[in-house]
């Protein structure tokens, strides 16, 4: 009698240890793989900023006038100690040793209780500092929400509401439809059921031949925990703890982390560091960087300006790595792309700036949509890997991107704010002087990527339990979870003429 075949494996399986498990086929090894299973989840712990990040509101307190009010009151209340030491702030900023005289400012929340209650004594300002922060894209608010992620690895949930606009430009104009709700995954952030969160980087197999035992792949294909990877940081702020902070993390999140293939030949790297570390070659250094990179286990090679014809001679250079080409989006992107996919290529990294403005002026949402509708008609989307980035700033972007077709995305400036850089001016591209990064410690800096990767996947699961969807695989291109604000608006008013 002939064994029955394995065509499928899960890909936890190869983490386990072989003794006993080898053979699938035989009764009762699901279950004890199952036993060996265990949950991917991120553990976080408390990373405090090293220097004070502005909070949004400052109280200030008019020293004489609470002076006058605690003295009046004190022989209005006969001097009770419990009603004199009551404080108009839930949140502790009148709760420190010398109470209202210094406010603590940081835990001021903006709920405006102590300015009704005492309005002659108390006002609540936005700081000006704050103010300062970031840039025209990458808001105050959103270095606020980044900092309080980095700092707890918590979501952070604000009691006063949304106070902002519902629609805006970018991903602000995209909204995921929480009306197809599904019961059964929808606590599972919380452990009832498993949503997986994890995404393949490389070449899809085409079909599967019944009679061999496994999938044969026509490259190498890898396997990420989470559906984001890091991505290049500039060349002036190299050198200052930030790369190894983030090789440190991509271990942590089971991740990646892209790095330039001349930067680890000048500063070499451990070799348990090399199965997260993606070398950043460009096409025409293929041969000397070969000699470098041959022998080491890096798992995938970002190649750039890559063209149909060199790709035998990319993928023959390092063949046990997934070769991943780096191709800016703009005009042409779809072309370029699908030549490239029909020639062999099977893992895409298209580029955006940091404000997610494509070369030709449209942003990276809109871009996104047009490349992965143009794989969809070429019969090529189901073979390929889409990694994004430009503008992922907050956690929503995540989930927005794959919608719009990523399979996953880059994380740039939400990494390095998260770690304690400023952004001076409006910061764009790599080669502009705006980005402020300080020397940092590592282990400090990898715990802060950690905890906003946490909080980040925390939402994404929070999206995919309210849509019924059990992994993020199956949100890629799912248009028909999302609304835009643009053809909503088409929709409603499309047809009405314009009044003089």
């Amino acid at each position: 009698m002939n064994r029955p075949v394995n065509l499928f494996v899960p890909p936890w399986a190869a983490c386990l240890p072989t003794n006993g498990c080898e053979n699938l086929t035989r009764p009762g090894d699901l279950a004890i793989l199952a036993s060996m299973y265990q949950r991917f989840e991120i553990p976080t712990a408390p990373a405090p900023p090293l220097h004070p990040v502005p909070n949004k509101f400052l109280p200030v307190v008019r020293r004489p006038g609470l002076a006058w009010m605690l003295l009046r009151e004190a022989f209005h209340y006969r001097f009770q100690r419990d009603v004199l030491l009551s404080r108009p702030c839930i949140y502790g900023v009148f709760s420190g040793p010398v109470g209202g005289f210094l406010p603590r400012t940081q835990l001021c929340v903006g709920c405006m209780r102590c300015v009704q209650e005492y309005p002659d004594v108390c006002q609540v300002f936005v700081d000006e500092r704050w103010k300062a922060l970031g840039d025209s894209y990458f808001t105050p608010d959103s270095i606020s929400t980044l900092n309080y992620e980095a700092t707890t690895g918590k979501i952070m949930v604000k009691g006063v509401g949304y106070k902002g606009p519902f629609a805006g430009e970018g991903f602000d104009g995209l909204w995921t439809d929480m009306s197809e709700i599904v019961r059964p995954t929808r606590d599972g952030i919380y452990g009832r059921e498993y949503i997986s969160t994890a995404v393949e980087l490389g070449r899809k197999p085409t079909h599967v031949d019944p009679r061999a035992e496994t999938v044969a792949a026509e490259e190498p294909v890898l396997e990420l925990q989470v559906p984001f990877l890091f991505d290049l940081l500039p060349d002036a702020c190299r050198g200052n703890g930030a790369e190894a902070a983030a090789i440190a993390a991509a271990a942590r999140v089971r991740s990646l982390c892209l790095l330039p293939w001349r930067g680890l030949a000048c500063a070499p790297i451990r070799r348990a560091e090399e199965a997260v570390v993606v070398p950043v070659v460009a096409a025409c250094e293929a041969v000397e960087a070969a000699r470098f990179l041959a022998g080491k286990a890096f798992p995938a090679i970002e190649w750039t300006d890559a063209a149909p014809a060199d790709l035998p001679r990319l993928r023959s250079a390092l063949p046990g790595s997934v070769p991943l080409l780096r191709v800016p989006l703009g005009s042409g992107t779809s072309a370029e792309v699908r030549a490239l996919a029909a020639a062999g290529a099977g893992a895409f990294h298209v580029t955006a700036d940091y404000h997610g403005r494509t070369a030709d002026g449209s942003f990276v949402k809109d871009a996104l949509l047009k490349l992965h509708d143009s794989l969809v008609e070429a019969g090529l989307r189901e073979q390929v890997t889409l990694v994004a980035s430009g503008g992922i700033v907050r956690a929503e972007h995540v989930p927005k991107a794959i919608l719009c077709g990523a399979d996953l995305v880059a994380l740039d400036t939400a990494v390095w704010v998260a770690q304690g850089a400023a952004l001076r001016g409006e910061f764009t591209r790599a080669g502009r002087r705006a980005l402020d990064f300080p020397p940092l410690p590592p282990a400090w800096g990898a715990q802060r990527i950690v905890n906003f990767c946490a909080a980040w996947r925390d939402q994404l699961l929070e999206i995919l339990s309210a849509m019924g969807l059990r992994e993020v695989r199956r949100l890629r291109g799912e248009l028909g979870r999302a609304m835009s604000y643009e053809d909503l608006e088409k929709e409603a008013f499309g047809d009405l003429e314009r009044s003089a």
